[in-house]
């Protein structure tokens, strides 16, 4: 008996967290991947008559998606975070540069309830190496290393050669072998982390870089400067965040995760309203120290408050709460 429209339509939308994770490494952006899932689903509903179950339901969609995904990309910059020899290093001391615009910018992504996810396709580390291949090689290792289709059936699905497809997996795999490491210590971990948000809260600029490595590094999209090093890294917190010297300036909240690691939605305190309003997500990616304790490796301090809200948190937070995290 053939499905209803109704049951057609529950299962087109049983796959929306996937597609949108899909979107999302194919763009880097939270809005763009809610966009271009929505236009999946849409073509996917109109589409139906002509999916003839020669493949699996979840197989025509990401075909779909994938090809939406392309079209939207066609003649746009790849986004990227500021780090690398494009990008100026920051010195101690120096005036931090003026923001570029959002849509240059790599965006967090939460970390979903519900779904399986190894933690090395969606971190930071691989959304930025898929931003640097072209469109069609990025589809290419995210259907074959992500989805798990062959290097056969991408480079049919993409038009592309399977030597190309295969060269494109190569770079991926090593570029990104030396960022797969092993599950820190739950418990470890979490200390770890209300260490930095306690810190944080109290306006401790050296209590927050105790917490770090001799080479860790902190990028702040949309600023188009990168951090290297506990020394600079503190001299930027003196200089900016902690300048006033005023606890309680900032109210940092936990949520469950951003690409696979630690993360809090950030409100700075706004005395007149009466609240702590919205001003970014921070990422902390975890490595280990030379003696093998958990340490933060990279820091990445993500510009606006729409990611607060994207991040399932309230728009604003009341001065006289002392929860968060």
């Amino acid at each position: 008996m053939p499905a209803t429209q109704e049951e057609t339509s529950i299962q087109l939308e049983a796959h929306r967290k996937q597609v949108r994770l899909h979107c999302y490494r194919m763009t880097g952006c939270l809005q763009d991947a809610d966009d271009l899932t929505q236009e999946t689903l849409l073509k996917a509903w109109q589409n139906l008559p002509s999916f003839r179950g020669e493949s699996l339901l979840a197989t025509w969609i990401y075909r779909i998606a994938t090809n939406v995904c392309l079209d939207f990309l066609r003649g746009k910059k790849n986004r990227v975070l500021p780090w690398g020899p494009d990008f100026p290093q920051y010195k101690n001391g120096a005036d931090l540069p003026p923001p570029l615009p959002e849509a240059l910018w790599l965006e967090p992504y939460p970390d979903p309830e519900d779904l399986a996810l190894r933690r090395e396709h969606v971190s930071l580390a691989f959304l930025t190496l898929l931003q640097t291949l072209p469109p069609k090689q990025r589809a290419a290792v995210i259907l074959t290393d992500v989805l798990g289709y062959s290097a056969k059936e991408s480079a049919d699905l993409l038009e592309l050669t399977v030597a190309s497809v295969n060269s494109a997996l190569q770079r991926a795999r090593k570029t990104l072998e030396p960022s797969r490491l092993p599950q820190p210590d739950p418990q470890e971990k979490q200390e770890l982390v209300e260490r930095f948000l306690r810190a944080w809260e109290a306006g401790d600029a050296a209590g927050i870089v105790k917490l770090m490595r001799e080479d860790t590094r902190m990028v702040m999209p949309p600023i188009p400067l990168w951090v290297q090093g506990p020394a600079d890294i503190l001299q930027v917190l003196l200089d900016f965040p902690f300048r006033r010297g005023e606890p309680n300036r900032w109210k940092l909240v936990q949520v469950k995760g951003a690409n696979g690691e630690p993360a809090a939605g950030f409100y700075e305190r706004d005395t007149v309203a009466g609240v702590y309003k919205p001003w970014g997500i921070q990422v902390l990616v975890l490595g280990a120290s030379r003696g093998g304790s958990q340490v933060i490796a990279e820091y990445h301090v993500f510009k606006g408050a729409h990611l607060v809200e994207a991040f399932g948190l309230p728009p604003t937070w009341p001065l006289n709460d002392e929860g968060g995290f």
